[in-house]
């Protein structure tokens, strides 16, 4: 099994899929299944791949650097 982040327009992390080996033997054989699944114009990117890392929903992935990244932490106030 591999999985797959989908991205929206931000490269925000919607949902994270899973998908049969025998339908993604590689990087594109899947995302061209969850194109044919979820529609031409969505965006995705296989997770797991060590130099990427995991995908986990509300993250972000980062083109530039090929891997998933969590959002900046905001401050809290402080007294």
């Amino acid at each position: 099994m591999k999985s797959f982040a989908k991205l929206d327009s931000e490269n925000k992390i919607i949902t994270v899929n899973v998908v049969n080996e025998s339908d993604a033997p590689t990087e594109e054989d899947g995302i061209s299944f969850l194109k044919t699944l979820f529609g031409e114009d969505s965006k995705w990117v296989q997770s797991g791949i060590e130099s990427r890392g995991d995908a986990i929903v509300d993250e972000t992935y980062s083109v530039e650097n090929n891997l998933f990244s969590s959002p900046p932490m905001l401050e809290g106030p402080t007294d």
